[in-house]
């Protein structure tokens, strides 16, 4: 792995260049989890919001993972409906791998933003196409010394540009009804990875929905064990 130095000197470099004037964030836990070729890799489009954040910490979270240690808006600590739904996903990740501490499992997997940068929505985020490219080009390096069993990405956008980042072939593709309406999930599966899209938790919240929990169950369990 890169020196963590030159990961986060590169996406300054790209925020300057590229006229961003946000902020950025990149790693949801600590830098450590990149040197550990983490089984897990859970990532978002892009952090959210309208001003920097100053209270948050920007290149990683050394202090615990930032879907249960920090306070977004006015929810308590860890309590945003997003963090919730984070939890969720990996509490039943947890039991699907028969372990009983899930924190202590999200703190040891990826969690990350594709595209560095910040914006209001992704729709408001400037030089997008640039952007992305940027975004790509920079998960590429990384995937070099990193070899996840499963991928777990929200929303379409992150989703195709991680597949066209799998270098073994795609061996199949699953489409799952998440019981919100028409709302689908998808799977692909690679030689040895599973790369899944899910819906946006922050305005799709399926974890510990009646109607959607099993079916992210047989989800995940199916793209889990291949």
């Amino acid at each position: 792995m890169s020196d963590f130095d030159s990961i986060t000197e590169k996406i300054n470099n790209g925020y300057n260049r590229l006229g961003h004037t946000l902020g950025w964030r990149f790693l949801t836990v600590s830098k450590q989890v990149l040197e550990s070729n983490p089984e897990i890799v859970f990532l978002t489009l892009n952090p959210g919001g309208s001003a920097k954040y100053e209270e948050h910490p920007v290149a990683s979270c050394e202090q615990g993972c930032a879907y249960t240690h920090e306070q977004w808006s006015t929810h308590a600590v860890g309590r945003a409906p997003l963090q919730i739904q984070v939890q969720q996903l990996f509490s039943t990740l947890a039991t699907i791998l028969g372990r009983d501490n899930t924190p202590q499992l999200m703190e040891q997997s990826l969690l990350a933003y594709f595209v560095p940068f910040r914006s209001p929505s992704w729709e408001a985020l400037s030089r997008k196409d640039e952007s992305l490219d940027f975004a790509k080009n920079l998960w590429a390096s990384l995937f070099k010394h990193i070899h996840p069993r499963l991928i777990i990405v929200l929303g379409h956008e992150p989703f195709g540009q991680m597949a066209t980042l799998m270098r073994s072939r795609l061996l199949g593709s699953e489409s799952t009804e998440t019981g919100w309406g028409t709302i689908t999930a998808e799977t692909n599966f690679y030689g040895g990875t599973s790369l899944v899209r899910l819906p946006h938790l922050s305005r799709f919240k399926l974890f510990g929905r009646e109607d959607s929990q099993p079916r992210m169950e047989r989800l995940l369990e199916r793209a889990y064990n291949g």
